[in-house]
C-alpha cells in the first residue's frame, strides 16, 4: 500500500498494489516500488512470495517469486488489476525499478533466466510491446546484471527517456558502470561505459 499526503504532509488516503482477495491468498507481497503516473494514475509493483500463484494464477511451470503491478486512481478505484510484470510465468525479483515518462512507465526486474528485462506500459497499466532484454538492447552483458534491484540506477525524465546505471566487471574482470538512455519507445538512445577509456579501480 501506499500512504497518499497533501503538501502540508497530511493524510490524504491510502492505495493499494492488490486486491483484497488476491492479498489473503497464503504468502507475503512485498512493495517493489511505485510511481506518480502523468494522468494522475498510480503504479504500484510488488515482488510477490505467494509463490504457488506463479503456478495456479498465471499457468508457471514452478511455484516461484515473481513481480505483479496495478493501477490504480488517486481514489483507491482499480484501472488495471494485478498483472504480472513480464511477459512468461517465470521468477522474477524486482527492487526500486519503475521509472516514468509523460505517456507511461517503465520496470525493470530480474528474470530467472535472463538476468534483466524491461517491460514497458502506458498510464492505463497495459503492456506496451514486448518484454526488451537490456544486455542486447545496451550492447553490455553488465546491463543484464544487478539482480533484483539493490545498486541499480533506474528513472525516467517525466518526458521521453529513461536512464539505467549498472555496476560490473568486464571480460577483463574489471569493475565498469554501463550507462544507457533510453527513449520511451523502448530503443537505445545512447549507450556507454561511464569510465571509458580507463577502467575504475
Amino acid at each position: 500500500a501506499v500512504q497518499l499526503l497533501n503538501n502540508g504532509g497530511g493524510p490524504l488516503g491510502i492505495v493499494a498494489g492488490l486486491s483484497e482477495a488476491y492479498a489473503e491468498r497464503d504468502g507475503d507481497v512485498r512493495i517493489g516500488d511505485w510511481e506518480y503516473l502523468a494522468n494522475g494514475n498510480f503504479a504500484i509493483v510488488g515482488e510477490s512470495r505467494q509463490r504457488p500463484d506463479l503456478v495456479d494464477i498465471y499457468g508457471g511451470a514452478e511455484a516461484k517469486t515473481h513481480g505483479v503491478v496495478m493501477v490504480v486512481k488517486a481514489d483507491g478505484t482499480v484501472v488495471k488489476a494485478e498483472q504480472l510484470l513480464g511477459q512468461d510465468p517465470i521468477e522474477v525479483q524486482i527492487w526500486h525499478g519503475s521509472a516514468v515518462t509523460a505517456n507511461g512507465f517503465a520496470v525493470r526486474y530480474s528474470a530467472n533466466p535472463g538476468g534483466a528485462k524491461l517491460q514497458r506500459f502506458d498510464n492505463g497499466g497495459t503492456k506496451v510491446g514486448a518484454e526488451i532484454d537490456l544486455a542486447t538492447l545496451t550492447g553490455s552483458p553488465i546491463s543484464a546484471g544487478g539482480g533484483r534491484g539493490e545498486g541499480i540506477g533506474f528513472h525516467g525524465n517525466g518526458q521521453d527517456a529513461y536512464v539505467l546505471a549498472t555496476a560490473g566487471t568486464d571480460g577483463e574482470g574489471k569493475l565498469q558502470i554501463w550507462v544507457a538512455v533510453l527513449n520511451a519507445d523502448g530503443t537505445k538512445r545512447w549507450a556507454r561505459n561511464l569510465g571509458d577509456p580507463a577502467s575504475l579501480p
